[in-house]
């Protein structure tokens, strides 16, 4: 597999800077000097080598190792970091030859077509391998011993993972069992129904039966005496044993192990500060949406055309949403439901809702509705990537845990809004906003709003 991306990474760059050659000879935008451009020949020869060069600095780091964690968002980075260090080895093969040939418009263009061809491919080809091959092989199997009221959120957890890919066999329980009991959630996609097998004192019996390979704890009152017991017995049968925290359903982005003399510690894990990273991602954010409000406003124009055609009302919607540091604001967007709808009730979850107005459907399907959020972007109130800003009621009803969305502005698009999970309420899939937090970076931000754009093309 590795070999097979290597190959097409150096297949893309070289095809770049030949489409670039091309491209400069047909427009010869530049030319300003005494000299010939380079020759077809040249050019395939710098562009072999710079080709090579590429792949070898994508290698150095590290942009073929598989890292599924999150969505893959760590190997998107180191991408998007190669890829600058990339276009860096491009230039001296051609700028080699600049005394006795013009390169200047093929690199202008190469800078623009090489990234853009990179980034297309691999989209490509991760969409492809995620419908027919990437999918978790789920050979270790797992069973769960706590079924109570946190058995939902432990299973949609040992869905998400893909490496190691968990089978969960089923749940044991403290009390008593019926027939047809079932822990039930949804990861990524995937439906997950799990049976409650039956209780504690089966454990050996399922163990057996199931051919169990793992084993996690998450009964946060068994007594000591039954974890020494459970551990005995799951390191006769070379059985890996794991415990969950056992102080409340806390978020994993939220916590860090660490020791003491010895002893294994949960310390909260606190969001770093990025001085320097905020305030070139507020000037990227005023910049951008400034351009993008300019760019964008015959579609603006069109959409609200067409919102005040299909339904009686005002164009955009509006709502105080709670932002950075708890400071409320209200928040634009073209509106997609009936002007008598409840203006503070819970979103819709299907688009068949009645609230939902013909023009709505379709905005709300292909995330238009949200571009009247820019204004909001431009403002400084919100920022396009980030935590989605929630209603004061549900703000009110935060845990300490929950809190930390709100020590960074709010954004356009985040991580729950391409995931597989949107359909669970953003405050109950804090994860995604929490590793966020701790890995933002102008890197992160690339990715995610690249992200958006495919998942909005896929959406139409």
């Amino acid at each position: 597999m590795r070999a097979m991306l290597v190959f097409f990474d150096w297949v893309t760059v070289f095809s770049g800077l030949m489409i670039a050659h091309e491209v400069s000879n047909w427009t010869k935008l530049f030319e300003v000097r005494n000299l010939p451009p380079l020759g077809f020949e040249e050019v395939a020869m710098y562009g072999a080598i710079s080709a090579g060069l590429a792949v070898i600095i994508m290698l150095w780091q590290g942009a073929y190792n598989p890292n599924l964690n999150h969505m893959r968002l760590d190997g998107d980075r180191r991408f998007i970091r190669s890829l600058t260090m990339v276009m860096m080895v491009i230039f001296p093969p051609f700028l080699f030859a600049q005394d006795h040939a013009d390169t200047r418009e093929l690199l202008t263009l190469a800078i623009f077509i090489v990234p853009a061809l990179l980034m297309f491919q691999k989209t490509l080809f991760v969409a492809f391998l995620s419908q027919h091959y990437d999918k978790p092989v789920r050979t270790r199997k797992l069973l769960i011993l706590g079924a109570h009221n946190q058995g939902p959120y432990v299973l949609r957890q040992a869905l998400s993972c893909w490496d190691p890919g968990y089978l969960p066999v089923g749940f044991l329980s403290r009390e008593p069992v019926e027939n047809g009991d079932y822990i039930e959630t949804e990861s990524r996609g995937l439906v997950g129904s799990v049976p409650v097998l039956g209780e504690y004192s089966q454990l050996e019996h399922f163990m057996k039966r199931h051919a169990i390979t793992e084993i996690w704890l998450n009964d946060p009152q068994m007594s000591q005496e039954d974890i020494v017991f459970i551990l005995r017995l799951c390191e006769n049968r070379g059985v890996v044993v794991s415990m969950l925290p056992s102080i409340g359903r806390i978020p994993t982005m939220s916590v860090i192990a660490t020791h003491a003399g010895g002893q294994v510690l949960l310390r909260e894990r606190i969001a770093p500060e990025r001085i320097y990273y905020d305030r070139v991602k507020r000037f990227a954010d005023f910049v951008a949406s400034g351009m993008m409000i300019i760019g964008f406003s015959p579609i603006l124009l069109l959409i609200a055309i067409w919102v005040k055609l299909d339904s009686k009302g005002p164009i955009f919607f509006t709502q105080e949403r709670i932002g950075k540091n708890g400071k409320p604001f209200m928040m634009y967007k073209f509106r997609s439901m009936n002007v008598n709808a409840p203006k503070y009730a819970v979103s819709p979850d299907t688009k068949f809702d009645p609230r939902i107005t013909r023009s709505g459907r379709f905005l709300r399907k292909t995330s238009l509705d949200e571009l009247g959020q820019l204004i909001n972007v431009f403002k400084g109130e919100m920022s396009l990537v980030g935590p989605r800003p929630e209603m004061s009621f549900i703000v009110k009803k935060y845990n300490r845990f929950q809190r930390a969305r709100l020590q960074v502005s709010p954004g356009i698009t985040g991580l729950w809004q391409i995931s597989a999970d949107r359909s669970i309420a953003i405050h109950d899939n804090l994860d995604y906003d929490l590793y966020y937090i701790q890995n933002r970076s102008l890197t992160t931000d690339m990715v995610i709003l690249w992200r958006t754009v495919w998942f909005a093309i896929r959406g139409v």
